[in-house]
């Protein structure tokens, strides 16, 4: 059963990203930014790199290098789901695959990744995101603190 809470959460990440994504495409992508409060805009940016931009992929097969290394890591991360022995790290190693499969996503059909969250206070911007990058991102985070704990133990 709680495998099964844990495919669902899968397919539940991957929806809600998309759906996101694809909500901006259509109202942003002809406005740069829209303000929503003093600390975050919708800014819709089409990233053809890894995480904020890093490795900006310009040619079509630096795209399919892209989507290949991030294919090999998320059946990494499938291998430490499927030997994970605690619930915690398998909801947690979903949370990671389900962004990652999101962002795989874009790239295939986009040739980028859209981002569109934009935190920011005064002149300091967080590089735009979306919601796979906060999977992804409370995946990590989650694992982090239960390796920690468990090597305090």
């Amino acid at each position: 059963m709680k495998n099964g809470l844990l495919a669902l959460l899968f397919f539940i990440g991957i929806a809600a990203d998309q759906v996101a994504k694809n909500w901006a495409i259509k109202l942003f992508q002809n406005q740069e930014l829209f303000a929503v409060c003093d600390v975050f805009n919708i800014s819709f940016v089409m990233n053809k790199g890894v995480s904020f931009g890093f490795l900006r992929a310009g040619e079509v097969y630096q795209t399919y290098l892209l989507i290949l290394i991030a294919v090999v890591l998320c059946v990494i991360v499938g291998y430490w789901f499927y030997k994970a022995t605690c619930y915690f790290q398998k909801f947690f190693y979903t949370l990671i695959l389900s962004g990652a499969v999101g962002n795989i996503w874009d790239r295939y059909a986009y040739g980028a990744v859209v981002d569109f969250l934009d935190l920011h206070y005064k002149s300091y911007h967080w590089p735009a995101f979306n919601i796979a990058d906060v999977l992804i991102s409370l995946g990590v985070i989650g694992i982090l603190l239960i390796s920690f704990r468990q090597k305090s133990e």
